[in-house]
């Protein structure tokens, strides 16, 4: 995998008070403190059990069909069938373990709007003519971020947004880190 590198006036660009996460594993309290030391960024924040080329390459491999995908382990009910799930994404075991506890959140918090969600979606079938799924549109993954979100970035460091991927969650740009648009595709490569 190969990373861009990022310079001083760039990293500049995203704020005074901005943490990032260093490929090097060292969370950075400005993008221009990761750009002085020659370390590319991997996400916008503090670093966390997500933040390494592994899971930052599953967030790339998945990013049209993650939240499916691990919505699907969640609905295991047995934990150890429910983690196996996770591990066969291809998650290290530390980011697992937050994607688990994520879920065991969801399940405690935003089970009614889920499975009202659900519900419905069986009913009037999935968003149409390409449409993702949006805070607004889905009350789950609404109450996700609001009530679940901010102790699954504390455990993860990285997310998809953060590391700079576009998902298949509809977000503006602006709520994607522009800094670490780190994982180059061999077809990109000059």
């Amino acid at each position: 995998m190969h990373f861009r590198q990022y310079t001083v006036a760039a990293a500049a660009a995203v704020g005074a008070d901005a943490r990032v996460c260093g490929v090097d594993g060292v969370t950075y309290a400005h993008p221009s403190a990761a750009a002085l030391a020659g370390v590319a960024v991997l996400n916008c924040g503090a670093c966390g059990e997500c933040s390494n080329e592994q899971d930052v390459g599953v967030y790339l491999a998945t990013a049209a069909d993650l939240t499916v995908r691990v919505r699907a382990c969640g609905m295991r009910l047995l934990a150890k069938r429910r983690d196996r799930c996770l591990a066969d994404l291809g998650f290290s075991p530390g980011c697992a373990a937050c994607f688990a506890a994520n879920i065991d959140c969801d399940r405690r918090h935003c089970l009614w709007p889920c499975l009202r969600y659900t519900l419905r979606s069986w009913f009037s079938g999935p968003p149409r003519g390409g449409q993702q799924e949006t805070l607004g549109s889905n009350p789950c993954l609404a109450c996700d971020e609001r009530v679940c979100g901010p102790a699954f970035l504390a455990c993860a460091g990285a997310n998809r947004r953060r590391a700079g991927i576009v998902s298949d969650i509809g977000r503006s740009g602006a709520e994607v880190c522009q800094l670490a648009v780190n994982f180059v595709k061999p077809a990109e490569r000059h």
